[in-house]
């Protein structure tokens, strides 16, 4: 099921006239396609008025756009401003507003702007031809999470560059919904089968929210090369809650080995710097930006109207602009390398820092050598030294269970030590409280039995565990008072 947005949406097979390539400046003339789609194998998440109006028509609705190196015809027909505003509000609309409606609309998106002129660039050519027919190459492929209308610059940019960029939107903008992830996944799928676009890497790039729905991608499929994120983790600090119940599979991420981006602004104390331990097999780069509006955003008006606003918008916008393109040809240039240096462009007073790849945590092997080199204070103050650097140096998980293993096989004096460290440096995990207890109710040690309960009880107290009837059914059970 497909609905033309416009006349000049409509995909059309190019004709016998077609102009060469790159042009002198080394650049690709860029196609663009806009196709809505119905994916009858999801119910709608929105609560769109279309949906109480035609209740029975609830499958999920995207406008799938595509910007791409094109075959440019000798009567090309480009993309303005205006079109790419009007080809999501009609589809968010889910109608064609009448001419005075139009005008009225326009109206008041442009009343903003300080000029007379401002109808004049709304209507201004961009650098997209519609519907031009696809080289037959394989090129690199972003897709982009963000506010579509407000990036097309971006993406054109990127495809005169000799990428494929790929945005979807869906009638719950902006991208509050973790169906997002759904959508991006359609719309690559849509792009391969239909339009016969080829791609050789692919990367993901997310603007605000966005970053949340790249990672939330990456963790469901793991088919990205590399991430770039402007401005995530600023949004996800301060709406945690929020967005672990929109992106619950964000913050199971674990194991990210591919290369990641992270630009935000100057407020550093926002910033969840937990994320550079969490992506501890990543090739981690952070871009700290002097400027806060060039973060995510900004791209409210195209470049040539945020010029007319303010000198400093001017600035910051076309900064911004160029930081994504070069980020993005640099990031996808080195995925093969070894060792990544690419943003050696970033300007004072921006921040680059660099977070290689950290080793994977210790696993119950290597802690048995270290206590064997070490000793028991010596592993104690290595562990304890470690984790206040990198809270993935060692989990719980191993410690516990070099504990467990050998009380469960009577070497109780073994394992004991073992669930003691794993006690005091992750105080707020149960499950060495109750192993502690159940060791003492083995070894018949009235006084050590007597001590961990009280142990149990002070962590409970101090709510450093939950407290539960299972809970207080294993403290009965393995009491040396309840004899």
């Amino acid at each position: 099921m497909k609905r033309s947005i416009s006349v000049f949406l409509v995909l059309i097979t190019l004709g016998p006239f077609a102009l060469s390539t790159l042009n002198a400046q080394g650049h690709y003339p860029v196609g663009y396609r806009a196709i809505e789609w119905v994916d009858s194998l999801r119910q709608e998440n929105s609560l769109h008025n279309y949906l109480k109006e035609s209740p029975k028509q609830r499958y999920r609705k995207l406008l799938i756009h595509v910007w791409y190196p094109a075959i440019a015809s000798t009567q090309p027909e480009y993309m303005s401003h205006k079109d790419y505003h009007w080809a999501v509000e009609e589809f968010l609309q889910q109608k064609v507003p009448d001419a005075a409606s139009r005008t009225q609309q326009e109206e008041r998106l442009l009343s903003s702007l300080p000029l007379t002129s401002a109808r004049s660039l709304f209507e201004e050519k961009s650098l997209a031809i519609k519907n031009a027919h696809p080289i037959e190459s394989a090129f690199p492929l972003l897709i982009h999470s963000g506010h579509v209308k407000a990036q097309w610059a971006f993406h054109e940019a990127m495809a005169q560059k000799g990428f494929i960029a790929l945005a979807v939107d869906g009638l719950d903008m902006p991208y509050q919904e973790l169906s997002s992830v759904e959508d991006l996944l359609f719309g690559l799928r849509f792009i391969t089968a239909h339009l016969g676009l080829k791609y050789k890497s692919l990367l993901g790039l997310g603007s605000g929210y966005g970053g949340a729905v790249i990672f939330a991608l990456q963790q469901a499929t793991g088919i990205l090369d590399g991430i770039i994120s402007f401005d995530g983790t600023e949004t996800w600090k301060g709406s945690t809650k929020h967005f672990q119940e929109l992106f619950p599979l964000h913050y199971q991420i674990q194991k990210l080995n591919i290369p990641y981006v992270m630009v935000h602004g100057p407020d550093t104390s926002r910033i969840d710097s937990s994320f550079q331990s969490t992506f501890r097999y990543a090739d981690q780069y952070w871009i700290r930006l002097a400027d806060s509006l060039a973060t995510h955003g900004l791209f409210q008006y195209p470049h040539a109207i945020n010029q007319y606003r303010s000198a400093h918008m001017a600035e910051a916008s076309q900064h911004l602009l160029q930081l994504k393109v070069t980020l993005t040809e640099a990031l996808n240039n080195s995925l093969n390398d070894t060792i990544m240096e690419p943003f050696g462009f970033i300007r004072k007073p921006d921040k680059l820092t660099h977070f290689p790849p950290l080793p994977p945590p210790l696993q119950k092997e290597e802690i048995v050598k270290l206590k064997e080199q070490l000793g028991w204070s010596g592993l104690k103050e290595l562990l304890q030294t470690q984790l206040a650097k990198d809270a993935g140096f060692v989990s719980f998980d191993p410690l516990f269970l070099l504990g467990r293993d050998r009380t469960w096989t009577g070497q109780i004096e073994d394992g004991l030590p073992y669930l003691k460290l794993a006690n005091e440096l992750f105080p707020s995990r149960p499950g060495a409280y109750i192993e502690l207890l159940k060791a003492s109710y083995w070894l018949k040690d009235t006084k050590l039995n007597q001590q961990y309960l009280k142990h149990i009880e002070s962590a409970l107290e101090h709510s450093l565990i939950e407290d539960s009837p299972a809970l207080r059914k294993l403290m009965e059970r393995y009491s040396l008072g309840h004899q």
